[in-house]
Order: C-alpha cells, then structure tokens, then sequence
C-alpha cells in the first residue's frame, strides 16, 4: 500500500530495483505483482508512448471499455464507487487512502465486469490477438526442470472438476477485488469484481456463476442476442449460483447495489450489455485489480 504519487512508471520502478532475486531464474515459479510494472516499462519502451496512452489507445478504445481508467486519484472520476475494508471486528469501515501510480499495470486500473467480459471475449474471438498468441498465453510455463508452473504469460491456467480447461486471474487491492474466468471451448468469460478489501471474490463464486451456462445442451447467447433472459444480478451460495433481480423486472430496486456486504455510492441495473457469451455481477464501478495483483 502506498500513498505517494509517482509520477512515471519507471519511477515506480525504484521500489524495487536493489532487491535481491528470491531464486535463479527458471528454478522456481513465484508469482510478483511487481513483474507487471516491469512488463509496462518494457511497452513504453517498445512503443515509444506513456504506458496508460498505449493502453487507452491500444485496447480500451479498440474493444469498447469505456468504463476502463486509471484509478487517479487527483481526478473527478464519474461512478467511482466508494471503497470499503474490514476490521478484526468485522465491522465494514472506508478503506485507507491509497495511491496506485507506482503499479498502474499490477493493479492501477477501474473498470466494470462489463468491461473485464469484453476483454475476456476479444482473447476468444481474435479481435485483438493472433490466435497463436493466445494459446502461448494460456499454455503454462515451466521450471528448467520441466516442471509445470501452472501458469502461462499472464494467466493462471487449470482444469476445473469436470475436466475443462480454464484460465483465469484475479487480484485483490485496498478496497477492491476482482477476477476474471474463462472456459475457453465453451466460450463462456465471467467477470466478478467488488468493493471490499475481504470480499469472498475468486474463482469458486466465478465458477458458480458459469456452471449453469456450462450444462450439456446450452447455449450461451451471442452478443446481439443477449438479453433480458439471462442479464441481471446473480447471488452466490455455497452451492450454486441464484438469480437475485432479472434485469426485465419493472420494479427494479432503487437501491446500490452490494457486493461483499459492502454497498456501491450508485444505483445500477445490469443490461443485455452484462452478457456476451457470458455472465457478470455488476456495481457500477469498482476498482479492477488488473490480472497482475
């Protein structure tokens, strides 16, 4: 956590850059949020622009996500929701104040499931990335001993209990969580993402949310066709995914909308525009933790 403001990525850099390596390379697997910064200061290298420049230009504008921004915190960002953490007590207070611009690629970015579900979608369809690109992503690396990592560039990479492959990120920061789960051969991306530093957010709710979307004989809408049959907010028990409030419901509550007993500043409705091939629960802004915290 960090409330100083870095004013350029490679200044964020020196955070880091005296310490020791935890193992020669190629030894052992461990993740580090910090790798990202890295992989940042080697974008602005090669393209010649400010890393959060190439990313609004390269990929947030290309694919849509327009509620996908740089979690600034001397801007006026609309819908930014409120951010909450939890005591020993467990009580929900504001979380603390922190200042992401030493790590805008490890976990510096807002955004909505909305936006994390298109961005799942463009690694299936190919709007972004050669399909060969994708699959080396989502191929797991391994140790120089062969072994595998179980994580490929970027992306965790599984089987979940029936044998389907999946890959996957999440992260967690002060005041927010968030993950992304795509099953690939299915075509089915769920994007979770909430406002509270405890929240029980990671791939068991995700995978909860997909299983009724993943039954023999299914099958998930396209994006012109999805709609008020399957958008709309959905409750995770220990069990199985539920239906909470369908989005054709007249009598939508005016109410914010909670994720992780922790309410959102605004009232929002979920939209067709929730399910492309896929499912989120939606608040109508909160703080994504980049696949890399």
């Amino acid at each position: 956590m960090s409330s100083r403001r870095y004013a350029t990525v490679l200044e964020g850099l020196e955070i880091f850059q005296d310490d020791t390596l935890l193992f020669e390379p190629g030894t052992r697997y461990s993740y580090s949020s910090y790798a990202w910064n890295l992989l940042s200061a080697a974008v602005e290298g090669a393209s010649g622009e400010d890393f959060l420049s190439y990313m609004q230009r390269h990929v947030f504008e290309p694919l849509g996500m327009t509620h996908t921004v740089a979690d600034h915190t001397d801007s006026i960002i609309p819908h930014r929701t409120e951010f909450y953490n939890r005591d020993d007590n467990r009580r929900v207070l504001n979380a603390p104040f922190v200042d992401n611009s030493y790590k805008w690629a490890g976990g510096g970015f807002l955004s909505t499931p909305e936006d994390l579900v298109r961005f799942g979608m463009a690694h299936l369809d190919g709007s972004m990335l050669k399909r060969e690109t994708v699959q080396l992503l989502w191929t797991s690396q391994r140790t120089n001993a062969g072994a595998e990592t179980g994580y490929g560039i970027g992306w965790s990479v599984a089987t979940d209990r029936e044998g389907r492959r999946t890959v996957a990120h999440g992260g967690g920061s002060i005041g927010g969580t968030a993950f992304l789960l795509i099953f690939p051969e299915e075509r089915v991306v769920v994007a979770t993402v909430g406002n509270l530093t405890q929240a029980p957010n990671g791939y068991t709710p995700a995978w909860l949310i997909a299983e009724p979307f993943l039954k023999p004989g299914v099958v998930a809408p396209t994006a012109a066709a999805a709609g008020p049959g399957l958008a709309g907010s959905y409750q995770c028990t220990a069990k199985r995914a539920t239906r909470w409030w369908p989005a054709q419901n007249s009598s939508w509550p005016d109410r914010p909308a909670s994720i992780g007993g922790a309410s959102s500043s605004t009232t929002t409705r979920p939209t067709a525009s929730s399910i492309r091939r896929a499912v989120a629960i939606r608040p109508a802004s909160s703080r994504w933790t980049n696949p890399g915290d």
